[in-house]
């Protein structure tokens, strides 16, 4: 009987929070540990990553500084990867 269920390496995911990640390396160890999604809010460096999601929850800024933000993540960090 053939097994339901694909091989987990063909499926599995590992996302994480990193907030704290603020470099290329920083990313290439998450990345090297297993990590597949990260979730990050580049609008959110001046938030302590040690006060927590709820923190910066609370500390929006404006869609602007949100869209600029985003857009300097994608030319210091996102630009580096294939």
């Amino acid at each position: 009987m053939e097994d339901p269920l694909p091989d987990v390496d063909d499926w599995w995911e590992e996302p994480a929070d990193a907030a704290d990640a603020e470099s290329v390396d920083d990313i290439r160890r998450l990345e090297d540990l297993g990590v597949t999604d990260l979730q990050v809010t580049p609008w959110s460096e001046k938030i302590l990553a040690e006060m927590g999601v709820g923190a910066i929850m609370q500390q929006q800024p404006s869609l602007q500084v949100k869209v600029d933000a985003i857009r300097r993540y994608a030319d210091e960090m996102i630009s580096k990867f294939e």
